[in-house]
């Protein structure tokens, strides 16, 4: 009884699901120097193209850098 309702709550609302789903990515990479030495505390900014938002990340004591969650998009680094 119970599995028949949910299957119909499950039919009759797969829009909100839909709704919820957001396209992301994540960018990671290291900051070295000439020498290939990693660069510590160095802000790499990601700019989206289409709205201007800045995203920000500042290297770790490797000189890497990860941004999760980004919106789908273009981006100047």
């Amino acid at each position: 009884f119970w599995v028949g309702w949910l299957w119909l709550g499950y039919l009759i609302f797969p829009v909100e699901q839909a709704i919820a789903q957001t396209v992301t990515g994540t960018i990671a990479g290291q900051v070295i120097d000439q020498q290939q030495a990693p660069l510590a505390g160095v802000l790499v900014r990601f700019i989206n193209l289409e709205n201007g938002f800045d995203y920000g990340k500042r290297t770790d004591r490797l000189g890497t850098y990860r941004i999760e969650f980004l919106p789908a998009g273009a981006y100047q680094i």
